[in-house]
Formats: C-alpha cells, structure tokens, sequence
C-alpha cells in the first residue's frame, strides 16, 4: 500500500508542476512520494544483498534513469537529471558504506565525489534524497529506531534548508511520509508489482507532457 501511495501522491505532485503551479495544495500531497520511495530503495538494497542479486537491481535501476531522462527532459526540467539517478547514488553509497573490505579513507573520499557528483550534474534532490535512503536503511530497514529516525529527519532539514535558505517550507511536509513508514509499514501486506513501478514512472511523464502539449498547450516551462 506504501508503494501505491508514493505512485498516487508523484502523479498528483507531477500534475500540480506542470499544469498547477500556482496551486500549493497538489505540491504538499507530493511531499509524501519521495521518502517512500527511498524507504523502498533501502529495502530493495537490503533484500538485494541477501539474495545476492544487486548487481541486477543496480542495472534495472540504471537503465530506468536513462530510459526516464528522455520524458523528464521533455516534461519536468531541460537542467537536471531524473529522480532514478538520485537511487543509482544511493544504491552505489550504501554498497561502500556496508562493504568491510573497503577502506576508511576510501570510503569517505568515494562517497564525498557522489554526493559532489550528484549536486555537479543537479540530480534530483541530490544529497537530501540521499540523506533519505541512508536514515531509512540504518534505522528503518537494518535496525529499527524511530527516535534516530526522527532526529535525523530534523538534522537532514536543518542541512537542507541551510544551504537552501530560499526553498519553499513545503519540504516540511515530508514528515508525514516519515510517520507513515514508521507506524503502517509493518501492515503493509499489498504489493503491486516491481515491473509496474518501473513502468508507471517515464510512462505517466510521457503521458503529461503529450496531455499538456498536444491538448492543453499548457506545460509551464513552455513559457520559459
């Protein structure tokens, strides 16, 4: 059901972007999309590690970024590169982080050129969605912990909005993704399947900017 709602809330927050913009409302329920996806994106790499199949989940996710450029290209942004990205970095930071036979001083290095790589090529949500993954593996996924979740939730915003003092407050509204993974997680029993998730993403972006386009003529950065 988590995984349902991430999908329902990004395609709400996509509509609101693109053909809403002055409407806050469609942006707030959009808040609840991206940590729920990182939550899964942690798990996946857990799940993924004890079956031993995560180079096969590195490659689906790599060839869903490139597959997904083209739509957000046309669509979301001409700047940035595509929210799949932001889980590849994740993906590649967390293989380090647990990885015993890597050193220290490597392992800092590796993951500080990710994190300047991520921002360099202006990923989506760069290293706030990263932070996402990380506080959900550690203290959602390896280990439960809601109080570590939590304070780590206020100390990545505290971060984020002090290097980016002029974004809007409705990154805030995040947490309630935070409360929803910590209290219902352990119900959810729906599944939707993976392949539909990996479909639904460049899929429905194709589907905007063909709406918007084509019938509407009104894909904000048209004007731009």
């Amino acid at each position: 059901m988590l995984k349902l709602l991430a999908l329902l809330t990004m395609l709400v927050d996509h509509i609101g972007f693109l053909f809403f913009p002055y409407d806050m409302t469609f942006r707030i329920i959009g808040r609840i999309a991206m940590p729920i996806y990182a939550y899964s994106i942690a798990k996946g790499y857990k799940y993924s590690i004890l079956n031993n199949s995560f180079p096969n989940y590195f490659k689906r996710i790599f060839i869903l970024a490139f597959i997904s450029q083209i739509p957000f290209y046309l669509t979301i942004s001409h700047h940035s590169l595509n929210i799949c990205f932001l889980w590849l970095s994740s993906l590649a930071i967390l293989w380090i982080l647990c990885h015993e036979n890597i050193h220290n001083f490597l392992k800092v290095s590796a993951i500080g050129a990710i994190v300047f790589l991520s921002i360099f090529f202006k990923v989506e949500y760069d290293f706030y969605g990263i932070g996402f993954v990380l506080i959900f593996y550690f203290f959602q996924v390896n280990k439960k912990d809601d109080l570590k979740t939590i304070i780590s939730f206020i100390l990545l915003h505290f971060i984020f909005y002090y290097f980016n003092p002029y974004t809007p407050l409705i990154q805030l509204y995040a947490f309630v993704s935070i409360l929803l993974i910590m209290f219902f997680a352990k119900y959810d029993k729906f599944r939707v399947n993976k392949y539909v998730h990996y479909v639904f993403y460049p899929l429905h972006i194709l589907i905007l900017f063909m709406i918007g386009k084509y019938f509407l003529h009104s894909l904000r950065f048209f004007y731009f």
